[in-house]
């Protein structure tokens, strides 16, 4: 492993400074579950290590108006555990608890799962699928990012050499909505994904209809992507048995999967298809149970 400098600012402004300094150069540390294995296979050599784990208020799920903010050092164990995400934001529960091993989901954050910008991270499709921003601290001051925007190829995003991921904000749905996460990878726990998926659906109370929908696919393409044409070919329609195996093919004919030693680029699609199915069933049944309410 390379020599490196090592920091462990207390401030956003501190850690600032210093990726400033060594603009492109730095790594930042968060959990250190991805991280800390590509230093030692040196498959990454910063100059620069920036530990953010002192700066307080990043690591916390909190109500905010028209939804939550999640802080980029809430622990994976802390999503699976956090009272607030019930209804629709139990999507996010849905995944972490198939994210890595126990010992793993202690230490590694969500801001960590979502910068490492893997196309099989499990987070990045129900974050996506609820329509989150991601909270980015700039130079140039605070902005904020649709996940849809966020990703640009297999670990690599849309942040800066001299920007910081601080939270995600996830907004919380007016109508009668269900949600479904599901994964499928070579073993039943603790694997990469070979496909995963993430469903959000809204139904109109009035006439069941569907007026929203989003559909995201993971290790099936360079980054996360929506289906989005098969999103709408629900949109406006009561979504039924033959709409939704109609929209799970044009969702896997969306994705652009890879043949490797972890699965043949076939299988993966016929996979997307399947789990769409699935997904989409389990969705609308819980956005109906919320429309009758």
């Amino acid at each position: 492993m390379k020599s490196f400098e090592y920091y462990a600012p207390d401030s956003l402004e501190e850690a600032a400074d210093i990726l400033a300094r060594f603009s492109g150069r730095a790594a930042v540390l968060a959990g250190g579950t991805d991280l800390i294995p590509d230093l030692k296979r040196k498959k990454r050599a910063p100059e620069c290590l920036v530990n953010i784990k002192n700066i307080v208020g990043l690591r916390a799920i909190e109500e905010e108006e028209g939804g939550l903010k999640i802080g980029s050092l809430t622990t994976i164990q802390d999503v699976i555990a956090a009272p607030r995400l019930s209804g629709v934001h139990g999507l996010l529960r849905q995944a972490a608890v198939h994210l890595a091993t126990p010992q793993i989901r202690v230490r590694a954050t969500v801001g960590g799962n979502i910068c490492h910008a893997s196309p099989a991270a499990d987070l990045a499709p129900p974050l996506m699928a609820l329509d989150s921003r991601a909270i980015i601290q700039t130079p140039r001051g605070r902005l904020r990012l649709a996940l849809d925007d966020f990703f640009l190829g297999p670990r690599r995003t849309a942040l800066g050499p001299e920007d910081l991921l601080v939270g995600l904000t996830v907004p919380r749905p007016e109508g009668a909505a269900g949600t479904c996460f599901l994964k499928i990878g070579r073993t039943k726990m603790a694997d990469l994904a070979l496909v995963n998926v993430a469903v959000f659906v809204e139904l109109s109370r009035a006439d069941r209809r569907c007026c929203q929908a989003r559909i995201v696919l993971g290790a099936v393409a360079p980054t996360p992507i929506r289906a989005r044409r098969a999103e709408e070919m629900l949109v406006g329609n009561m979504v039924g048995h033959d709409l939704i195996e109609e929209t799970a093919r044009s969702a896997a004919e969306e994705t652009q999967p890879i043949s490797d030693v972890r699965a043949s680029r076939e299988y993966r699609k016929e996979m997307a298809r399947v789990l769409t199915v699935r997904a989409l069933r389990a969705a609308v049944d819980l956005a109906e149970t919320a429309a009758a309410a």
